[in-house]
């Protein structure tokens, strides 16, 4: 399987895909932050 995958192919797809992963975690790591903000604002107003 390996011989037919080129070292450049194999950065090239290694590098694609944790790029992917890092786009997808931040939009993760947001959407947290931003929720836990709000109830850390929700509960100083309480």
């Amino acid at each position: 399987m390996f011989g037919r995958l080129t070292l450049p192919k194999l950065l090239f797809t290694s590098i694609l895909g944790i790029a992917g992963r890092m786009y997808i975690y931040q939009l993760i790591l947001e959407q947290y932050y931003q929720d836990q903000m709000e109830l850390k604002e929700k509960l100083k107003l309480a």
